[in-house]
Order: C-alpha cells, then structure tokens, then sequence
C-alpha cells in the first residue's frame, strides 16, 4: 500500500527538489529521483508535486 503524504511533507519535498535544481543545476526529472528515493516518496508523486506548484505559482502569481 502506498504511503500517503501530508500536505506539510509534500511542500518539503518540492523545497528539496527546487533546492537541489538550483544548486546542481540538474533536471527536475533528476531531482526528484534523489530527493524522493532519501525521503522514501516515488520519484513521480515527487515530480507532480513539483509542477503542481509550478503550475500554481505560474498561473496564479503565487511564491508558495
């Protein structure tokens, strides 16, 4: 069974991720795979949450 994720949880990994595509200049793709495999998340759950902020934040004109 899948894990499930708070809120609060998902919002570190997409800092994580954002961290870690910043300092390595690395592809979001390749972020995810590092950040969820340390957190125990699947690299694609890691990766949606990702672009829903992006999406978010884009559309929206939200910094969250």
């Amino acid at each position: 069974m899948p894990k499930k994720f708070d809120q609060e949880a998902k919002d570190r990994v997409v800092r994580l991720v954002e961290d870690r595509i910043l300092v390595e200049s690395i592809s979001t793709q390749e972020a995810c795979k590092i950040v969820a495999a340390k957190l125990g998340a699947l690299w694609h759950a890691a990766r949606q949450w990702t672009q829903a902020r992006s999406t978010r934040s884009a559309c929206c004109g939200i910094n969250a």
